[in-house]
């Protein structure tokens, strides 16, 4: 905002005692920073927000004291680019502080840079804004969170369980068939069970780093996935995504199925195999590839329109994940699922 627009742009028409009514209603702190001569004007809210002693007269200084350590970084950064001649003018940060009384409290602090022109060129006056005390609201975010991660730790050692009873069941029914369902199985609860653990590490609940749970699954299913070779050198490579906690158990489920067909049928005759899952940041998309070095699918077999549960199952999924399923044959064969970055 320039000086010369400020007019333009003030609540002149609104009536002022209306507006001081609206904020103290909001319990709303307000701050006036001037730039030049480094000192701030903070209303009474703002001032018990802080717990700022009567004796402390408020400025830039006393405002950077009180940011938390782990958070002074991005505050001030946000306070450069909001005073940046070149930028927008625009102010917006969630942070800590640490108050005067010692108490640590989460505020959101929003406002607006006014610029004045001089012979120098543009040049900021003063940041404007309002600051709300949101640790209440963190704090059941966090609570939340708990909840999510111990509800997914709990759903985790029950799929474990399962897994334990699939294992046991396998030892006593053999080879064949049926040790072949079991694995498959095993496999489907496997790539579930490795969503909920990511959930209950992670940070955010709500999405999951896809790189990470990959690598992990694709461990998981090389120490029970049957081969008939020797050898199976397994890779797990590309962007480390953060990708929504569904569209991972998805994924998961797509790869499981995948890989247990490669295990299957990829390498019949051979000692030694490689089978590498990738992942790709296409911009718009991601992309997920499993690849084998294997025997390559018959000419006859349309694996995209192949009626075995597996494949069943995978277009099932690629089709919740609103994607695409793609085979290319060469040296082996290489599944390709795309589907909308969210």
């Amino acid at each position: 905002m320039e000086r010369s627009e400020e007019k333009d742009n003030s609540l002149d028409d609104f009536d002022p005692i209306l507006l001081k009514v609206a904020i103290e209603g909001a319990r709303l702190g307000t701050f006036d920073y001037d730039v030049a001569t480094n000192r701030c004007r903070w209303n009474r809210r703002l001032k018990e927000m802080v717990a700022l002693p009567p004796s402390q007269q408020e400025s830039f200084d006393s405002f950077a004291a009180m940011l938390h350590p782990e958070d002074r970084q991005k505050a001030l950064t946000a306070v450069g680019a909001a005073l940046d001649p070149e930028g927008n003018g625009l102010y917006a940060c969630e942070m800590r502080l640490v108050s005067y009384d010692g108490a640590t409290l989460w505020v959101s602090a929003a406002g607006q840079c006014v610029f004045d022109t001089g012979p120098m060129g543009r040049f900021p006056v003063r940041l404007v804004g309002i600051v709300r005390d949101v640790s209440q609201r963190v704090a059941l975010l966090r609570q939340k969170d708990l909840l999510v991660r111990e509800m997914s730790h709990r759903v985790k050692n029950s799929l474990q369980t399962a897994l334990t009873m699939l294992d046991l069941q396998a030892r006593f029914v053999g080879d064949g068939t049926a040790r072949s369902e079991l694995d498959e199985a095993r496999g489907r609860i496997q790539s579930v069970a490795q969503v909920h653990q990511h959930l209950y590490q992670a940070s955010d609940p709500t999405r999951i780093a896809i790189g990470d749970y990959l690598r992990n699954l694709v461990t998981e299913l090389a120490v029970h996935l049957p081969v008939g070779v020797t050898e199976i050198d397994w890779s797990t490579t590309g962007d480390n995504l953060a990708v929504p906690t569904d569209d991972v158990l998805n994924v998961g489920l797509i790869v499981n199925e995948l890989i247990t067909n490669a295990c299957k049928y990829a390498f019949v005759g051979r000692v030694h195999g490689c089978v590498t899952v990738s992942i790709h940041d296409g911009g718009q998309n991601v992309e997920i590839r499993v690849a084998d070095d294997g025997v390559g699918l018959p000419r006859r077999v349309d694996p995209l329109c192949d009626g075995n549960l597996g494949m069943t199952i995978v277009r099932s999924v690629v089709e919740q994940l609103e994607g695409a399923l793609f085979c290319e044959r060469g040296t082996g064969t290489c599944f390709i699922v795309r589907f909308p970055k969210r």
